[in-house]
């Protein structure tokens, strides 16, 4: 009986590992290929494994989070660009309602 291509990734991926990857910016693409899988096969992976899907979740936490930051600073120092992004995307104001 073959096996099926990405049978037992589960257990070579190391939840730390994947999480460490996610927090660093790399892609769903870019983990897959580590692992030898596709795009659609890595999600899949990490679809099935609960352990996974959180780790995945986590590092996805990690970026948004510097990502917040750093927009944060930038309207803290006067940056009308970023208010405005801010305000649109956080708060959904639009100037022709005010």
């Amino acid at each position: 009986m073959a096996k099926t291509k990405g049978a037992g990734v589960a257990k070579i991926v190391n939840p730390k590992d994947l999480e460490a990857m996610a927090a660093a910016g790399m892609t769903p693409i870019e983990i897959a290929k580590y692992y030898g899988l596709t795009r659609q096969g890595m999600v899949k992976v990490i679809e099935r494994n609960p352990e996974l899907q959180e780790s995945f979740s986590n590092g996805l936490h990690i970026v948004l989070l510097k990502c917040v930051r750093c927009l944060i600073d930038k309207v803290e120092k006067g940056s009308s660009f970023e208010a405005i992004y801010l305000l649109n995307n956080r708060f959904k104001w639009m100037e022709e309602k005010y």
